[in-house]
């Protein structure tokens, strides 16, 4: 939900309308800031939503994660199929070597998209591995803390934030467990 609230945020103060359509789990659950609802496990949810969105954006952007998308990924499959309009989708995990089944509910939504984001290089040389045809749609979109954050060895940021003048800071991103 955050990368997807910082991206919206982002097309938002460069000028361009955003519709967020939130994966919910049942039909009934809010989604603050969502215009449409995709019930998790629900193909023609999908369906609906992506038949609406059709004729209300120009491009979706869709973000891609295991477990989001009805736990095997199938209904992503529904979603993309029933677009009418160009999508990309960014992967926010990439494994190495995928199982069947994550192969099986990529294959299609993959092939039709008109470009693939992932977070690192390693991410898409797994992708470009597993699904070859994606190498010219496949492109980096760095996720995490800028660089220019740690750089900073400035002892009055260091002072805000509560560092040591010689502590080394580690960052890191994503869901850890």
């Amino acid at each position: 939900a955050t990368f997807t609230a910082d991206v919206a945020e982002s097309l938002r103060a460069n000028g361009h309308d955003v519709v967020v359509a939130a994966m919910v789990d049942e039909a009934d659950d809010l989604a603050p800031g969502a215009t449409y609802r995709i019930q998790q496990s629900s193909h023609a949810s999908a369906t609906s939503v992506a038949l609406a969105l059709s004729t209300d954006v120009e491009v979706v952007l869709v973000e891609h994660e295991f477990g989001i998308f009805g736990g095997d990924s199938s209904v992503l499959a529904s979603f993309t199929s029933a677009l009418s309009v160009p999508y990309v989708i960014t992967m926010h995990t990439v494994l190495g070597p995928f199982e069947a089944w994550q192969r099986e509910a990529l294959a299609e939504p993959l092939a039709g998209a008109a470009l693939i984001f992932a977070f690192s290089e390693q991410a898409v040389a797994l992708l470009v591995e597993q699904f070859v045809d994606v190498a010219p749609r496949c492109r980096v979109v760095p996720h995490g803390s800028p660089t220019a954050m740690y750089r900073s060895k400035d002892p009055e940021l260091r002072r805000v934030v509560g560092l040591p003048k010689d502590a080394k800071v580690m960052t890191t991103f994503g869901l850890l467990s």
